[in-house]
């Protein structure tokens, strides 16, 4: 057997041993021979809905496990394999370490990264499994070297990650950034992606932009999926190979800038031969992977899947819309009773508003026919079953915890076409909007559809017999019989539609009529037109563009309170229609302490995470909500604010947000924001679990606060808290206060303020028997009453644990209620830029110092280096940003920042290499503060001094080039990027030069420096040229591989 079938082979046994049994498809293997015999990816997978293009995510774990297993071999591989690998060594060590899944459909990208994650979880446990050992080992060699590196302190050998609208930021969507040399899978909207890409990632600070841009540009795949529907973002994405190639690059020839493939369930091989060597039955050309029709001779499940007839009867219905959906409900119901028998009938409508009103009228016409239907009748025996178990809603805006409530167990057994699980959960119909079109791995028995665009409709319909174990699966389309109002689809694109309906093969009925048939394969033979581009043209970036968008501004307006300089719009390159109506913006439930700013801290302590989030569906939303808390201000008993969370660090990450007359909700809402609103918010349809405030107070619900279910690391306990209250959601009354409980809590309070740079006492050290008995109730209550094993004895281990804590009022308040926030301590990683630059880990008991041998600056270089060997970057550049990294923090020598970290310290009489400290010990952010105010430090740069420095001694330091090594210490905190601040009298006044004490600081060089620097416009200069010599995403490249090293080294209290 020669080299490659043996790989294949190995492949087989992966993809078998990750999903049960399941052989990989003739495509999926052609995939990966191509990627190997080619040493990159494809430019286009073609693949229609049903052919597993979610194994693109299998492809890349296994390559890139085979990647380091053909560096160091693994003990436990099989027989053979480590001389299979060694044959493909370099084209393995080619390959992107990131893969990049986008869909614009939110849904879809949970369904990707589930997918992910139940990968990287059969890797953590392999069992008895010898490739699965391997396969892990490889990815461990690939992200360390060697499998006996013990540099890095912990390996996160396969992470996934999400990143999608309407979400809130948590330390999972930071985290990513700083494992750069990791087999990773990143599954995100077409717009995540992109705005990171371009250095103004929706939800990102300024200062972490360059990060990601630098790291998604560079040593990653996209995989497009529907790229039919985001040909903007391709075009876009495809410019980083072109722009970065312009002219020599020593980044890009030694890691590959982004490769660019896109897929879609319609998509066509460009009609080109297959190449004389390619497998029967191959669909491949230069350029592209697919199904071929000569593959079912193999395949056949596949073939059952996408070959299976679909019969299509399209029904046309006048009136208006409630009106319609009064006949589409009693269509469902009718379509249930022939074909429904076993199975859950799919009903796809083309807007959340019908979608509530179908629902509506589908649970009156069950009611109905329930009183009118005998109970031995055969055909109407679902009519026993309790109608809000007959019918679920699925659509795009729900939070994901309700989601996860939906998608779990045998409800989900049953939509995937589970009939056993259908009879015991009594389900028979789904509605759901546009997300079931991609977003779920649904198996209807039959399905009934507003008529939407022709593309559209071929994704609705490979949700119907999607495994093909029925003999067919019927599709009834709905039409209207003129455009509705508020359609969003165009009258052309529905004519389409309808005729392209008209165009597919017929297939023969029972009674000798003929009618479409809209099997999957069929939609491949006869593609649905494309829909039309919502744009004159598409935009093509260019350099200059890149130039632009690459700079984090500083904020250098005399008005300090006017926001950021934006950037360009990006619509511009990364959205196919350029209507601004997607705002990636999302809401929160949340009970909050009553003064604003206590409920501010404690926000800001527990922010929103993703599960808890109701994604806001457009710009009219968020009229619609400022419009409803206006009309709530005139009703006290209704009234309800509004905290505005943005992704940055610091106090004022959370706002309250007051109504005012000239200015609305949305002209200061930004991409990424989260608006948190109080517990008593009437904004919801809670039969839906979405957001509706169009829909008027009057008939709009409250919602439930479900942080402490969706949040394993903080919880906020209170006072007033209590299991009745949180369920109780009509009246929103707290409970008593615990007088007894608040006590307890003050008492903890009052001993973290008096203790801010000591190592913290556990709750079980601080509190005596009785408080942790009622704190530990308290906790209880939060959690009620929970299925999940994992929260169980949560108390007990809230007790014991190295925590951060925040109790509000700071202050004695009478009877007022007190909050607290719990968390897990935090690190680096997950704490902000406050965190890295200045603090040390809580489980880190002694001092940091930076120029000690085993001290911060060498310690990051070290990681650096490593960072560098392993991915393979030459001597140069290697050399050079280790020396950026040993002197990145030399501006924290400045006499006022080391004061600021020796704080209640012994200050040395002299400082030197071995007093210098890296890290201080604060534990509260006010104290900080204060003393930065009082040192002169506010909005000083430490890593602005550190740039003047190296440039001061470049002779010395023999830099392979010294620009850039100092732009790489300027930068390492993500300011600079085009200008400081600060002059160089602001940043080394003279007080400083005549207080220093360290006899090997040249203070005067130094001043002479910054004053070249940031005086005469040197260092834009030097911004440009290096930005100019290796590549701007390049630049930020070698930026994050710094920064990741800084970061993971502060994480370790180092």
């Amino acid at each position: 057997m020669d080299a490659m079938n043996e790989l294949l082979g190995q492949f087989d046994a992966f993809v078998s041993a990750v999903h049960d049994g399941r052989k990989p498809y003739q495509w999926q293997r052609r995939l990966v021979r191509f990627i190997i015999e080619h040493g990159r990816w494809p430019e286009r997978i073609a693949a229609p809905t049903g052919a597993g293009k979610t194994m693109a995510i299998d492809v890349h774990v296994f390559l890139s496990a085979m990647a380091g297993l053909a560096k160091q071999p693994s003990r436990t591989a099989p027989d053979g394999l480590a001389d299979t690998v060694a044959a493909y060594r370099d084209a393995l060590a080619r390959l992107p370490r990131r893969l990049v899944m986008t869909v614009n459909r939110r849904a879809l990208v949970d369904d990707q990264y589930e997918a992910a994650c139940a990968l990287a979880a059969c890797l953590d446990d392999p069992g008895q499994n010898d490739l699965l050992h391997a396969v892990r080992q490889g990815l461990i060699v690939r992200e360390r070297g060697n499998l006996g590196d013990g540099e890095f302190s912990s390996s996160e050998y396969c992470r996934v990650t999400r990143l999608r609208g309407g979400a809130a930021i948590d330390p999972e969507t930071r985290s990513w950034r700083y494992r750069p040399t990791a087999c990773q899978i990143i599954c995100a909207t077409p717009d995540m992606f992109g705005s990171r890409l371009l250095f103004h990632g929706y939800g990102v600070t300024p200062e972490a932009s360059p990060i990601e841009a630098g790291l998604l540009a560079y040593d990653t795949v996209l995989v497009a999926d529907e790229a039919h529907l985001n040909r903007q973002l391709v075009k876009t994405a495809m410019s980083v190979q072109r722009l970065e190639r312009l002219q020599a690059n020593p980044v890009a020839d030694c890691v590959t800038p982004l490769q660019v493939v896109s897929t879609t369930a319609t998509q066509q091989n460009d009609g080109a031969a297959a190449p004389d060597n390619a497998e029967v039955g191959s669909a491949e050309t230069e350029h592209t992977v697919g199904v071929d029709e000569r593959d079912f001779a193999v395949d056949e499940a596949l073939k059952s899947r996408l070959t299976k007839p679909k019969p299509v009867a399209l029904e046309e219905y006048a009136g208006n819309d409630k009106q319609f959906a009064q006949s589409m409900a009693e269509l469902c119901v009718k379509t249930a009773e022939a074909y429904g028998d076993g199975g859950v009938i799919g009903v796809i409508v083309n807007s959340v508003a019908m979608a509530r009103d179908v629902r509506r009228a589908m649970e009156e016409v069950l009611r109905l026919r329930k009183k009118k239907s005998a109970a031995t009748d055969e055909s109407v025996k679902r009519c026993e079953i309790p109608i809000d178990k007959q019918i679920q809603s699925f659509v795009g805006p729900m939070r994901e915890y309700d989601k996860r409530q939906l998608m779990s167990g045998r409800l989900f057994d049953a939509i995937q076409g589970d009939s056993t699980a259908q009879a015991e959960t009594g389900l028979c119909f789904v509605i759901a909007t546009q997300t079931m079109e991609v977003g779920v791995d649904a198996d209807f028995a039959a399905l009934v559809t507003e008529l939407p665009s022709a593309s559209a409709l071929a994704q609705r319909a490979g949700r119907v017999n999607r495994r093909g174990k029925r003999e067919a699966g019927p599709i009834i389309v709905v039409a209207h019989d003129a455009t509705p109002k508020n359609s969003v689809y165009t009258d052309e694109e529905l004519q389409q539609a309808k005729d392209w309906i008209d165009s597919l093969p017929q297939i023969a009925q029972h009674d000798g009529s003929s009618v479409p048939d809209m099997a999957a394969w069929n939609t491949v033979q006869c593609p649905p037109p494309a829909d039309a581009l919502r744009r004159a043209a598409l935009q093509r970036l260019e350099a200059w563009d890149v130039e632009n968008l690459s700079h984090t501004d500083e904020q250098l307006s005399g008005f300090m309170s006017l926001p950021m300089q934006g950037a360009a719009d990006l619509n511009l390159w990364l959205r196919d229609d350029l209507q601004p109506d997607d705002v990636s913006v999302g809401v929160v439930v949340r009970d909050l302490p009553q003064g604003d700013a206590d409920a501010c801290a404690v926000l800001n302590a527990a922010r929103p995470v993703p599960d808890e989030v109701f994604p806001v569906r457009n710009r009219r939303q968020l009229d619609d909500i400022d419009k409803a808390q206006r009309r709530a201000q005139q009703k006290p008993q209704e009234e309800f604010r509004i905290l505005i969370v943005r992704s940055r660090d610091g106090d004022d990450a959370v706002t309250a947000w007051q109504p005012q007359p000239d200015l609305k909700l949305s002209d200061v809402v930004r991409a990424g924001d989260v608006l948190v609103v109080d517990a008593n918010a009437k904004l919801f349809d809670r039969g839906l679990h979405v957001l509706t405030p169009e829909l008027g107070e009057k008939k709009c619900e409250r919602e439930c606060d479900v942080q402490a279910q969706c949040q394993r690391d903080a919880i906020v306990v209170s006072t007033t808290m209590s299991v009745e209250a949180k369920q109780n959601d009509a009246t929103n009354q707290p409970a008593r206060v615990d007088s007894a409980l608040a006590q307890a809590l003050v008492k903890i309070r009052d001993a973290d303020l008096a203790a801010e740079h000591d190592e913290a006492e556990s709750l079980k050290q601080l509190l005596d028997e009785t408080e942790q008995q009622l704190l530990k109730k308290a906790i209880d209550k939060v959690y009620g009453s929970q299925e999940d094993d994992s929260l169980k004895d949560r108390s007990e281990w809230w007790m014991d644990a190295a925590t951060d804590r925040l109790v509000v009022p700071l202050e004695d308040a009478g009877d007022d209620p007190v909050w607290m926030v719990l968390r897990t301590a935090v690190d680096a990683l997950s704490g902000g830029a406050a965190q890295q630059e200045m603090r040390v880990p809580r489980k880190n008991s002694g001092l940091v110092y930076l120029d000690r041998d085993d001290g911060h600056q060498r310690s990051v270089e070290v990681r650096a280096t490593r960072f560098l060997d392993v991915l393979g970057i030459v001597d140069g550049i290697r050399e050079d940003v280790a020396l950026a990294a040993r002197h990145h923090d030399d501006g924290k020598k400045d006499r006022r920042f080391q004061r600021l970290l020796h704080y209640r310290l012994p200050e040395p009489d002299q400082y030197d290499a071995s007093t210098y400290l890296a890290k201080s010990r604060f534990r509260v952010v006010a104290v900080e503060q204060r003393l930065r105010r009082e040192l002169d430090l506010q909005g000083w740069r430490h890593e602005q001094r550190s740039a003047a420095d190296i440039w001061a001694n470049r002779n010395a330091y023999h830099a392979h080039d010294a620009e850039l090594v100092t732009r790489l210490a300027g930068t390492s905190h993500g300011h600079g990027r085009s200008c400081f601040r600060d002059n160089a009298e602001r940043l080394i006044p003279q007080s400083v030069m005549a207080q220093s004490s360290d006899p090997d600081l040249d203070m005067a060089s130094i001043r002479k420096s910054a004053e070249a620097l940031f005086g005469d416009g040197l260092w834009e200069r030097i911004i440009t040229r290096t930005n100019a010599r290796y590549g701007i995403w390049g630049m930020a490249y070698l930026e994050a591989i710094l920064r990741a090293a800084d970061v993971n080294v502060s994480t370790e209290g180092r």
